[in-house]
């Protein structure tokens, strides 16, 4: 799933945009703002971007004859340069939430049309200036029942090396990784920002020894397969599908945290209004159901679980029930903050 290859590109958004040249001629003015004969669409690739194709881009293409083009990966850099040299090429990105803000702050975005994407049909939070939630995932506490005795229920119980002894995994970013260990520290959700980022680096110094680091999503899943480790953080829709799978893992989404990705429309855009009627069609609840069965990542439309089985439906991060245990990460914060706080914990990496 997407979530593979992402980390590297929202250090890259977080930490400052690239200038990548080569684009060749700068087109005229009128021909930047002239409609496309295809809508450009950027995503990830691989399996993630073949569902966003069976729910998105093959029926809005049926539906409204706009040809839709896809292209990956998402590179923020390659778009800074595009806005830079007048030649923007693409209208529509898969962007992650954490990215949304500092590439607002570039001006790389167009505000988004309320006029033509329905407002109303959004979870709370959902509708940003320059964002729309395509869908939440969940970066949640994952362990193997064969390689521990008991049930840990928090995070707090992950730091318990008492308690549950043996490796655990955690994600090599300061992104999550210090959320959690202020919430086995026993911070509540409301306190968590600003971070206390000494707070949360003493805490994750009590497990010294005992961490191994992962980068990539499919890592903690076959950690956790292996008896590698016996507890991991990991993304609900890579544990989800090993379960599905015939896996005996087993995860919680108490103290999840809520990350999403957003759609958004460069500001510069050969075909904004298309563009915006993409999202608009991209956020209704049917095809939202489709890309949910296809990836477990929970839908933003309030309508769309209602097309999904009960028993599908409260397995995703959006249900009612799950999301009212869980904690947004503060996507905001985050931009502002990211490499002041990456720099502390990379240095803190290396002591240790």
């Amino acid at each position: 799933m997407k979530k593979i290859t992402k980390g590297s590109i929202t250090a890259v958004g977080l930490a400052g945009l690239l200038i990548v040249t080569g684009f060749g001629a700068l087109p005229t003015k009128a021909s930047a703002q002239k409609a496309s004969k295809n809508l450009v669409v950027v995503s990830w690739g691989g399996t993630f971007q073949d569902t966003q194709q069976q729910a998105f881009f093959t029926p809005f293409q049926k539906s409204t004859g706009i040809n839709v083009q896809v292209e990956n990966p998402v590179n923020l850099a390659k778009l800074k340069s595009m806005e830079m040299n007048g030649h923007v090429q693409w209208d529509v990105l898969d962007l992650l939430g954490t990215d949304v803000p500092v590439a607002a702050s570039q001006g790389l975005l167009a505000p988004i049309n309320y006029n033509i994407v329905k407002k109303n049909q959004f979870l709370k939070g959902a509708a940003g200036k320059y964002g729309v939630v395509e869908d939440y995932y969940s970066t949640v506490l994952g362990w193997n029942p064969s390689s521990i005795k008991g049930t840990p229920k928090s995070w707090a119980d992950f730091f318990n090396l008492k308690k549950f002894p043996g490796e655990r995994g955690l994600e090599q970013s300061p992104v999550g990784t210090l959320e959690i260990a202020l919430l086995a520290d026993g911070v509540k959700p409301k306190n968590l920002y600003p971070l206390n980022v000494n707070r949360a680096l003493k805490k994750l110094s009590t497990l010294k020894g005992n961490i191994q680091w992962w980068s990539q999503g499919a890592q903690p899943v076959q950690d956790l397969i292996s008896g590698q480790v016996v507890m991991s953080s990991v993304w609900n829709g890579r544990i989800a599908a090993a379960i599905n799978e015939g896996g005996t893992l087993k995860y919680t989404y108490n103290q999840g945290l809520l990350n999403n990705e957003d759609w958004v429309v460069a500001k510069n855009a050969p075909d904004i209004q298309n563009a915006m009627k993409f999202i608009q069609f991209a956020s209704n609840a049917q095809p939202l159901s489709v890309l949910a069965k296809g990836t477990q990542y929970g839908p933003a439309n309030i309508k769309a679980l209602d097309l999904l089985s009960p028993s599908f439906a409260k397995t995703l991060p959006t249900s009612k029930m799950n999301y009212s245990k869980q904690v947004v990460i503060n996507v905001n914060w985050w931009a502002k903050n990211f490499n002041r706080v990456n720099a502390q914990f990379q240095a803190w990496l290396l002591k240790q």
